[in-house]
């Protein structure tokens, strides 16, 4: 259910990047899972299981994994359910990261890390990816939001959320799900506060960080995967503001083959009435820069009729967008 069954085309390049990552984290996890020589007395374990959603005893069934197996946790469940870990993961080490749900539970595994949880007990907190077992993606999410920035958090939530059917892990709903189930934990503040900024149909961590400091200038919050036509073809934005027209398309590093298809794509938008601005990294790599662009799209916004005023001089933090009523402004 959440791994790979086959490797993806290489001019795939996020999708074939996943895979990379995911296959990397399960032959280290299943490195540290194996038995151990001097252990004569561990029977033979097969680990091909597939997953399952129902906590740490069904996942145990289904792959027919002894019940003392690791559970693999944070970054590392991250990287099993092929994840990027964020530059802010605040974790000491590069060894795996182990969960029990309770101190009387923890117990060492040479070359990981054992760290506690107690939402680990929560329904739907364990799955089976290739025979690991790892905290589901709602439950990641949910741990990771101790360990890391409020920006990158909602990144997290976004790609677990993501338009792409192989890559998706969970919609927004499963992962707000999960958190109210859980209870009380350290960082579930900043997960509370994430999912009020985390969308679905994210293709990106970079679309991420464009909607949100788009937001965090004063702009109402862009849509994202906004459909501007579907004949002849079916044409698509990465953010906007359907009903003024209004949008922005990230553009990230591309082969000459598929400039030119933007060329076409762009001129097909022309047609549609449509104003959607080009945006690179290097436009948004300084205050200065973002603010010259967003004060355009501003003045854009206001020709076409949105109550807009200028963009802000300094932009708020995440943290004061995710306030109730800054965290829910629309494109709509």
């Amino acid at each position: 259910m959440y791994e790979f069954t086959r490797e993806p085309a290489p001019n795939h390049l996020m999708r074939h990047q996943a895979w990379e990552t995911q296959r990397a984290a399960i032959e280290r996890c299943r490195a540290i899972m194996a038995p151990r020589p001097r252990r004569t007395t561990a029977a033979a374990t097969t680990l091909t299981g597939r997953a399952g959603t129902e906590g740490p005893a069904a996942a145990t069934r289904a792959s027919n994994m002894p019940p003392d197996s690791p559970v693999f946790a944070l970054g590392t469940a991250l990287n099993l359910l092929g994840l990027q870990v964020p530059r802010s993961y605040a974790s000491p080490g590069d060894r795996p990261v182990i969960v029990f749900d309770a101190p009387r539970a923890l117990r060492r595994v040479p070359g990981t890390r054992p760290v506690t949880w107690s939402p680990l007990a929560t329904p739907h907190a364990v799955i089976d990816v290739d025979g690991v077992r790892c905290t589901s993606p709602a439950a990641t999410f949910a741990h990771m939001a101790r360990f890391c920035s409020l920006e990158h958090l909602v990144a997290i939530g976004d790609a677990m959320a993501c338009r792409d059917a192989t890559m998706h892990r969970a919609g927004v709903d499963v992962l707000r799900g999960f958190v109210d189930a859980a209870g009380r934990f350290v960082g579930r503040p900043n997960a509370v506060r994430a999912l009020r900024l985390v969308r679905e149909r994210v293709d990106s961590p970079a679309e991420t960080r464009l909607r949100l400091l788009a937001t965090r200038f004063g702009l109402p919050c862009p849509e994202p995967d906004v459909i501007i036509a579907v004949e002849p073809t079916k044409i698509r934005i990465d953010m906007g503001w359907p009903r003024y027209r209004i949008g922005l398309d990230y553009q990230g590093a591309h082969h000459r083959a598929q400039y030119e298809d933007d060329l076409y794509r762009a001129n097909a938008i022309l047609t549609h009435r449509w104003t959607v601005f080009q945006v690179t990294a290097g436009m948004i790599g300084t205050k200065e820069g973002a603010a010259w662009l967003f004060a355009q799209v501003a003045q854009a916004l206001a020709h076409a009729g949105a109550d807009v005023g200028p963009v802000r001089d300094v932009p708020m933090s995440v943290w004061q967008i995710s306030n109730e009523r800054g965290g829910r402004p629309t494109g709509r």
